[in-house]
């Protein structure tokens, strides 16, 4: 792929959009998904073409809740279809994006109100999120051209390995991660150099480079972090 532009938000799109996973209590089979709450902004109405160079959070101050909900719980989705939402289709936009649907039945009638998410539009800084989880359920439940696209997705983000492998590699590989402290969940990761250096660099989540904590861009990193632990 190419680089991506920023397409059009539209009504019903999720953004800043984050996963929570919820795990059954117990025993949880080889292979099997946990339960995934899905959480965001609801855009009210699409982005205009005369708005393409305004930013959602600059036109949320102007309309507030009439173009963004913001803070929304959207649904869960369960396997096996027991959850509210159900995940309908993974496709790349005319410009290169991923764009995943999800659909939930509507409480005013027995329609389904579909929600799309596009994968450029997660909240990259919540390091809580696990927004690979739900490549997982695509790749599970997709067929036919969204497979494709979900396999390729999936093969970028390492997120086609069951859950015991996975913990299982992390615990023996430890070691391998003892000369920095990292933040080893999905989502966000906190790196910072260890030896004579300790905490003298930051990753930037977004170019994966590293920053110096005492620069401009290594100060808003380590501010948003902070904002973000304050926020959960």
């Amino acid at each position: 792929m190419g680089g991506v532009e920023s397409s059009l938000i539209q009504k019903n799109e999720i953004i800043n959009w984050s996963i929570n996973k919820l795990w059954k209590v117990g025993f949880t089979p080889r292979g099997q998904s946990p339960s995934l709450e899905i959480l965001g902004d609801i855009a009210q109405r699409s982005q205009t073409e005369d708005e393409k160079n305004i930013t959602a959070e600059e036109i949320f101050k102007k309309e507030g809740t009439s173009f963004l909900k913001k803070h929304s719980k959207i649904g869960v989705w369960k396997s096996g279809g027991r959850g509210s939402l159900h995940f309908k289709d993974i496709v790349y936009d005319n410009n290169n994006n991923v764009i995943i649907t999800l659909n939930k039945p509507s409480t005013e009638n027995s329609e389904e109100i579909s929600f799309t998410l596009n994968w450029e539009r997660r909240n990259k800084w919540d390091m809580f999120s696990s927004p690979e989880e739900l490549l997982r359920v695509a790749l599970d439940e997709s067929t036919g051209e969204s497979k494709s696209v979900a396999n390729e997705i999936c093969r970028r983000y390492r997120c086609n390995r069951n859950y015991n492998d996975y913990n299982y590699n992390r615990y023996n590989n430890y070691n391998r991660y003892n000369n920095y402290n990292r933040y080893n969940r999905s989502g966000i990761h906190i790196r910072l150099n260890g030896g004579g250096d300790l905490y003298k660099y930051i990753v930037n989540p977004n170019t994966g480079n590293k920053e110096d904590v005492n620069s401009k861009i290594g100060k808003k990193i380590l501010s948003n972090y902070l904002s973000v632990l304050n926020y959960n």
